[in-house]
C-alpha cells in the first residue's frame, strides 16, 4: 500500500500532531492563494487611489469589496501590501498638527503612529 502524504492522512480522520500542522499549512496556503486573486494589484491601486482622495479605510475599501478589518488582515501577512498601504496612510493622516496622538486619531488620524497613539501597546504583567 502506498504510503499517504500528511495532508490526506489528516483528511481520512488522523488528528496526530503532524498530519494536523500539514494540514493547517495547506489550508493556509490555499486560503491566501484565493485572497490574492480577489485582491490583486489593480484592487489595491483602487484602494490607495480612494484613500489618496481622503476617503477613510472603510469607504476605500467598499467599491473593493473588502472590509477595513479585511485590509488589516492581508496587511498581517503580505509585507509588501502593508509597507505600501502604511505608506499611504501615512501621507494621507488627517491627524494634521495632532498626528500621532491620541487626539490625532480622535480627528480621524489612521496611519500607524495615530493608531499606536489610540490604542497603546499592553504592559506585560
Amino acid at each position: 500500500m502506498a504510503k499517504l502524504s500528511l495532508t490526506t492522512r489528516y483528511r481520512h480522520g488522523s488528528r496526530r500532531p503532524a498530519p494536523r500542522a500539514a494540514h493547517s499549512a495547506s489550508s493556509k496556503q490555499w486560503r491566501r492563494k484565493i485572497a490574492a486573486s480577489r485582491f490583486g494589484p489593480r484592487e489595491q491601486q483602487a484602494l490607495f487611489a480612494g484613500l489618496r482622495k481622503g476617503l477613510s479605510l472603510t469607504q476605500a475599501a467598499k467599491p473593493v469589496d473588502m472590509t477595513a478589518n479585511a485590509v488589516y488582515g492581508r496587511a498581517r501577512w503580505d509585507e509588501e501590501f502593508r509597507d505600501r498601504l502604511e505608506a499611504v496612510l501615512d501621507e494621507t493622516c488627517p491627524g494634521g498638527e495632532w498626528c500621532g496622538t491620541a487626539t490625532g486619531a480622535k480627528r480621524g488620524g489612521h496611519c500607524l503612529a495615530c493608531r499606536r497613539a489610540h490604542h497603546p501597546p499592553r504592559q506585560s504583567r
